[in-house]
């Protein structure tokens, strides 16, 4: 399997975030599962908000700023 990669930004008109793909914008919603990959190792996580977004790994949470 071939693997993509991407930035993962934050887009003011719709209020999420969004990747592009090969030419495809993908907005990715609260609850959302997706894996990321940190050197050659899988790690799966979700994307969540409350007051801010924030990806849960191993059930730790991590805050996501978006620019400003």
């Amino acid at each position: 399997m071939r693997r993509l990669e991407s930035e993962m930004k934050y887009d003011r008109a719709s209020k999420g975030w969004v990747v592009e793909l090969e030419g495809a914008s993908y907005i990715i919603e609260s609850g959302r599962y997706f894996n990321l990959y940190f050197a050659e190792k899988k790690v799966s996580c979700r994307l969540e908000r409350d007051l801010n977004w924030y990806l849960v790994i191993f059930g730790v949470r991590y805050y996501l700023h978006p620019k400003k």
